[in-house]
Parts: structure tokens; C-alpha cells; sequence
């Protein structure tokens, strides 16, 4: 489980399963979200060392990577001329100039049988 109020030291993708993002108030769960295969979390608090502002759970067995400060600065110095190196670097430069709090600090994707098609 990862916790709000605890730092967001990590930077995390969901490889596989179901995550459920949730908050408490008056002593009351509320479901924000699902989060599948694709999903990312802490992608802003990561960058801001800032903390957790909800609560994420498995709902299924899930397997999640995760990529630390240490590791972050290690793929900016080593691509530093390449332009995945120099995204990285405007990415978290980005993300810092906006000095904001994100309560639901998420990228959701969907899997494809859940998605549903526009007709515009």
C-alpha cells in the first residue's frame, strides 16, 4: 500500500494488476479511482519531493516498477545528449516551476476493452 502523508520518494508504473487510488474523510473510504496495467503514480510529487496527498491499494496481485532520485539523475546524466536525457531534465523542470500541490497525483490508462471510441 502506498500512503498518503508518506514522501514520495518513487516515482511508480503499474506492470500488471489493478490498483485502487482512495481517500478517508469522517472516517469514510471513498474509491477515486482504478488504476491499470500503464498507470503511473507520484509523476508530479516524485519530481517535488513532495508527500502523498491519497491512498493507492492493490485490488488485484499487481507487479509495480519503480524509479528513485538516484535513478532519475543517473538516466538524465547518461542521456544527457540524447533527447530522452534532455526530456527527462525539461519534464522535471517543468513540474518545478509550478510550485502547486496535486491531491491526485496520477496518469490512468486504460486497458483497451475499457476504452470506448467518439463518435465526432
Amino acid at each position: 500500500m502506498l500512503a498518503e502523508e508518506s514522501a514520495a520518494n518513487a516515482l511508480y508504473f503499474i506492470e500488471d494488476g489493478v490498483l485502487e487510488a482512495y481517500t478517508k474523510f469522517e472516517q469514510n473510504e471513498f474509491v477515486i479511482e482504478q488504476l491499470h496495467k500503464g498507470s503511473a503514480i507520484n509523476h508530479r510529487a516524485f519530481f517535488m519531493q513532495d508527500y502523498m496527498y491519497i491512498n493507492f491499494r492493490c485490488v488485484t496481485d499487481a507487479k509495480l516498477l519503480f524509479l528513485s532520485h538516484q535513478k532519475i539523475k543517473e538516466l538524465i546524466e547518461k542521456y544527457e545528449d540524447k533527447p530522452f536525457g534532455r526530456d527527462l531534465l525539461i519534464y522535471q523542470n517543468k513540474i518545478l516551476k509550478q510550485e502547486r500541490k496535486f491531491p491526485c497525483d496520477y496518469v490512468m490508462r486504460l486497458p483497451k476493452n475499457m476504452q470506448t471510441v467518439s463518435d465526432a
